[in-house]
């Protein structure tokens, strides 16, 4: 489940949800959508946090980031670029905000390449910036991000990797999560 409030969330609302009746693991994360520049073209990335345990990638090529200055970036939109590892990509907003305001660091070294199970399929997603269209994922650590309260939550729900996704038992168990985390949501988790 993935969890995303207007104005962010804090870690009240991550002590919130770990609290729920069949809930089983919650990690809170960080994203934005950057512009980058190559070969006079813009790109759309979406950047995300890299977690602990959720959300997990496949290193393609490479290796993660170990440093603040680092970013694994997605296998696909490497290969329809001419980013390599080892060279430099630098995030710019793509509105009229200072970058910084967003991240602590601003161009990083390229370290690795990777898919993950969070795009199914070559469609990345829209956005408001650039083309409005997503070309790509980055996966950085989370001290990168200067924002004071957390852009997502995710939650997995006990029992459902159980069953097949999108089954009936499926979505009945994280239904009910769901549920319970919208009336957490509605009455500032004081059900």
């Amino acid at each position: 489940i993935k969890v995303q409030g207007t104005m962010g969330l804090t870690d009240e609302d991550v002590k919130a949800i770990e609290k729920i009746e069949g809930v089983e693991e919650v990690e809170a994360a960080y994203s934005q959508d950057v512009l980058c520049e190559r070969d006079d073209t813009q790109k759309v990335l979406h950047v995300m946090t890299l977690l602990d345990t959720l959300n997990q990638i496949e290193i393609v090529e490479g290796r993660l980031p170990e440093q603040a200055d680092e970013v694994i970036l997605d296998t696909d939109f490497v290969d329809s670029t001419s980013y390599e590892i080892g060279d430099e990509i630098t995030f710019t907003s793509g509105t009229e905000e200072s970058i910084k305001d967003t991240f602590h660091v601003q161009t990083y070294t390229i370290v690795g390449t990777a898919t993950t199970s969070y795009y199914v399929s070559d469609y990345r997603g829209s956005t408001t910036i650039g083309t409005g269209s997503v070309s790509g994922f980055a996966l950085v650590m989370p001290e990168v991000f200067a924002l004071d309260v957390y852009t997502e939550i995710y939650a997995t729900v006990s029992g459902a990797k159980a069953e097949m996704a999108y089954s009936d038992a499926y979505t009945e168990k994280v239904d009910i999560v769901i549920e319970q985390i919208h009336l957490q949501s509605k009455t500032g988790g004081k059900s």
